[in-house]
C-alpha cells in the first residue's frame, strides 16, 4: 500500500483497540493536553510499525523548545 491515510478517531481508542500498526503517528500541537505525556509516549511506541522508517513526530507552532 502506498501514500496516506488518516483516521477521524481518538488516541484512546486506537490504544485501547491496539490492532492496528502505524508508520508514522504524529501529535502536531496535541500532546500537551494528555493528562500522562510520558505514558502517551509509550502507547505510541507500542502502536509503531516493525518498519526501520516508523517514527513519533512531535511537533508545535511554538517549536522545539516547547515540546522538550
Amino acid at each position: 500500500e502506498t501514500g496516506a491515510s488518516f483516521e477521524p478517531t481518538n488516541f484512546a481508542d486506537i490504544v485501547a483497540n491496539g490492532d492496528k500498526k502505524y508508520d508514522t503517528i504524529i501529535f502536531n500541537g496535541a500532546l500537551q493536553f494528555f493528562d500522562d505525556q510520558p505514558q502517551t509516549m509509550k502507547d505510541a511506541a507500542q502502536l509503531l510499525s516493525d518498519s526501520p522508517d516508523a517514527r513519533i513526530i512531535v511537533s508545535h507552532i511554538s517549536g522545539a523548545s516547547f515540546v522538550k
